[in-house]
């Protein structure tokens, strides 16, 4: 194979992460979006975290004026098709609950993601300010990732 065809590749290769990417994050901001319209009240925080071999999660949890966990959405995987899926098992889960005594059948990123979510709604009620529209999450996840 030539140089030339060789670079041709990984050109071919690289714009379709990028692609890639710009999908994914346009799941992203949908999701997010959908959770700043239906619940205007509370607070969302988001935590992420990358694993060993590229598989991650980013993890939203959204909590109410009262501590109580009103829905919380894992994504993870490895490829761009990975989606959010809903965590039934916090719904409903006080928030002091969880920043005790996380749910010991997850993984290690699994918990520091959700360490991170918490402490992003803690700083945000500390403040009493309104749950993070999608562009203000998108940049704290730019900045910690």
């Amino acid at each position: 194979m030539s140089a030339i065809s060789l670079i041709a590749v990984f050109a071919v290769l690289w714009i379709m992460q990028i692609g890639g990417t710009v999908w994914q994050m346009r799941h992203y901001r949908r999701v997010l979006g959908r959770i700043s319209t239906q619940w205007q009240d509370g607070f969302a925080g988001v935590g992420n975290a990358r694993g060993r071999i590229g598989k991650g999660i980013i993890l939203i949890v959204v909590v109410g004026t009262d501590g109580i966990v009103r829905e919380a959405l894992a994504m993870r995987g490895r490829t761009i098709f990975a989606k959010f899926r809903p965590l039934a098992e916090l719904t409903g889960t006080p928030l002091a609950t969880l920043r005790n005594a996380p749910p010991a059948a997850r993984d290690g990123g699994f918990s520091k993601a959700l360490t991170q979510a918490i402490a992003q709604i803690d700083r945000l009620r500390t403040a009493g300010e309104p749950a993070p529209d999608a562009q203000d999450t998108i940049a704290a996840l730019a900045i910690a990732a």
